[in-house]
């Protein structure tokens, strides 16, 4: 056997033990990151409700574009999320840095899910959704820096720009997936159940289920 031939037989050994750590891998990192847009979907479907809850009544127009604005401030967050995970990851490792922003997700998923109205405790609620919002973008910003380049660290070789762009399929899956999961919710529940509590639901799913998931596959 010539040296070549040894050396080609050995990358295709090697690159047979990994396809299954790979695997794993990547499906993990794509689950992850479809939690992101799960929300944002749930919380587009549900503005209306979330205007009605969380901000002072006497306006509609006024009540839907603070809801808005809450949804935008999470944007503002990412480019922070950001700059902060991406030199967590560089110094720490991607997949440490996508553990520590998988629960942030979820803890900012959660808090929208769990926080009281504006009628129970007034002006604590909307603060209460801003910090929820900022903690979903913040994390959001470092998931999708060290999600692209965790994949293209694990692709084959000649396939880093295929895998770096699965982060984009997983970001596409979340959007169906948080709208459908509100679609279900707002078919099966009464006006008045959706109203009160059913809105919640999207959101504590995602929280208390997606996320965690997510982190164990991790």
């Amino acid at each position: 056997m010539t040296v070549a031939q040894d050396y080609v037989d050995r990358r295709a050994r090697d690159e047979a033990e990994m396809e299954s750590p790979r695997l794993r891998a990547v499906t993990a990192t794509i689950f992850g990151n479809s939690l992101e847009w799960f929300d944002f979907a749930a919380y587009a479907f549900f503005a209306t409700t979330i205007s009605a809850h969380f901000f002072p009544p006497g306006n509609d127009l006024a009540q839907l574009m603070s809801t808005f604005a809450a949804f935008g401030i999470g944007f503002v967050a990412r480019p922070l999320g950001a700059l902060f995970f991406g030199r967590f990851g560089d110094e720490q490792g991607r997949k440490l840095a996508l553990l520590v922003s998988m629960p942030l997700m979820g803890l900012g998923t959660l808090l929208i899910g769990l926080a009281p109205s504006y009628a129970s405790i007034g002006i604590g609620a909307p603060l209460i959704l801003l910090g929820g919002r900022l903690l979903q973008g913040f994390s959001a910003g470092g998931e999708v820096g060290n999600a692209m380049a965790f994949l293209s660290e694990w692709a084959p070789k000649n396939r880093g720009g295929l895998y770096s762009s699965l982060q984009q399929c997983s970001a596409l899956l979340g959007t169906p997936a948080g709208s459908g999961c509100a679609a279900v919710v707002n078919n099966l529940l009464s006006p008045d159940s959706l109203s009160s509590w059913g809105w919640r639901l999207p959101f504590l799913i995602g929280g208390l289920v997606v996320a965690p998931l997510g982190w164990v596959l991790r």
